[in-house]
């Protein structure tokens, strides 16, 4: 399976960065004198640190569990939806969120637009939740719902 937040996970050290640059910026707009100053550093960084440390473990942990999504999966799943894709000449379907459902579209053949995007609307929309509109084709895991 692919993780579909790599760039959250590479952008996480400018956030650490950035809240560090931050912090520093406040104690010294406080005026924050001496030892008050030291201890104030250090619950900060000690913070920071702890958070990095629970995200990693927990990002680590995730990797070693066993995953019922793969790729050959998703292939079967998205199978009837393909067809439907083909059959129709459907040459976009709006991604409904906007993570979860990009692989399956791409699986599809489609091109994958962000469903609520002005450019979509009028665009069926692909999901792994009930459709709120009218079920167009049906996967066993995904569906696609027609325009709202």
């Amino acid at each position: 399976m692919r993780h579909p937040a790599a760039g959250v996970l590479a952008f996480f050290p400018v956030l650490v960065i950035g809240a560090v640059w931050a912090a520093r910026a406040l104690l010294e707009r406080v005026a924050v004198r001496g030892a008050v100053r030291g201890a104030s550093a250090g619950v900060l960084v000690a913070l920071l640190s702890a958070s990095l440390a629970w995200s990693v473990t927990g990002h680590v942990q995730q990797t070693t569990l066993p995953r019922s999504e793969t790729l050959a999966t998703q292939r079967v799943d998205v199978g009837p939806i393909r067809d439907w894709v083909q059959l129709t000449g459907t040459e976009w379907l709006a991604a409904n969120p906007w993570g979860a459902a990009i692989a399956p579209i791409v699986l599809s053949g489609a091109h994958v637009g962000l469903f609520d995007a002005p450019a979509m609307a009028g665009t069926p929309q692909l999901t792994g939740k009930s459709c709120d509109t009218q079920t167009l084709v049906e996967g066993s895991r995904y569906r696609v719902c027609a325009a709202p």
